[in-house]
């Protein structure tokens, strides 16, 4: 069973106020919350039973153990958070600054509180969100990147049989290094990438290494007599353009999440390397 905007609620979401909208956001969110009876019991059972919450509306990723019986379609909320940021849409949206924005904010908790429930197979969303990054000079880039970080599910496959995001980091490595000093940009790339080094199946990170490391002593401010190495890029923008920023990435520090998401990537390449069993969630 596929659940899309389309064939649920598009209509009544779409044609309703700012205020309800929200509300009906939230109600989604409370009900994907639910976690679903565990693989074993729904192959002896047809009927889909949840059991009950078990944590914040915003929790949707917790248990491996749970399956999901539908995948959501988030194409139809990403063009909409895009149009209402660049003031686009123009259906009914007759509103005081504060319900625009409580509303922007509820929709981005939305769509990146769901990533579990997207397709790992969709590469439309890889295509697209390359397509956007094509020219990373351009302040429109950062809806390709915000692409891949916000509607990527961790366990993405591509299509391909036992598939893996190895097959896109020789892509995604040389466009992050295209922008330098842009804490933003580089918080954004960790992100996507630890997914990457979690799902990792073929990948030699070892080479990226230094560069990491680089990454690592520019953020930290770390005086060096060493010409950096491997960083090649422009220093234009130095960061994101705020009214993409506010709504999806809401960090209070971002040098610390960047910091610490290098740190547990670093972490992972040596684990790697000497074959240690590691912890998903390190640090």
């Amino acid at each position: 069973m596929v659940l899309t905007l389309q064939t649920c609620f598009f209509h009544l979401h779409h044609h309703a106020s700012l205020s309800f909208r929200l509300k009906l956001l939230n109600n989604i969110k409370l009900m994907l919350s639910k976690r679903w009876e565990p693989i074993d019991n729904l192959a002896r059972d047809d009927n889909l039973t949840s059991t009950g919450r078990t944590g914040g509306a915003d929790n949707l990723m917790s248990g491996d153990k749970y399956t999901t019986p539908f995948t959501l379609d988030p194409m139809p909320y990403w063009r909409e958070a895009m149009a209402l940021l660049q003031r686009e849409d123009r259906h009914d949206v007759v509103a005081g600054e504060t319900a625009l924005t409580d509303y922007m904010k509820g929709l981005a908790s939305f769509i990146i509180s769901c990533r579990h429930y997207y397709s790992k197979t969709n590469t439309s969303i890889v295509a697209q969100a390359l397509h956007k990054l094509s020219d990373i000079t351009i302040p429109h880039c950062v809806e390709g990147l915000l692409m891949l970080y916000a509607l990527l599910p961790t366990d993405y496959q591509g299509g391909v049989e036992g598939g893996d995001y190895d097959s896109l980091l020789p892509t995604f490595i040389p466009l992050w290094s295209g922008v330098n000093h842009n804490p933003d940009w580089d918080f954004v790339w960790l992100s996507v990438l630890y997914r990457c080094c979690k799902q990792s199946r073929s990948y030699d990170w070892k080479p990226l290494f230094p560069f990491l490391l680089t990454k690592l002593r520019d953020l930290l401010h770390l005086p060096s007599a060493i010409p950096s190495q491997g960083v090649r890029g422009h220093t234009f923008p130095r960061a994101l353009p705020s009214h993409y920023t506010h709504f999806f990435l809401n960090v209070k520090d971002v040098t610390k999440e960047c910091v610490c998401k290098l740190t547990k990537i670093c972490y992972r390449i040596i684990g790697m390397d000497k074959g240690y069993t590691l912890s998903p969630t390190p640090l």
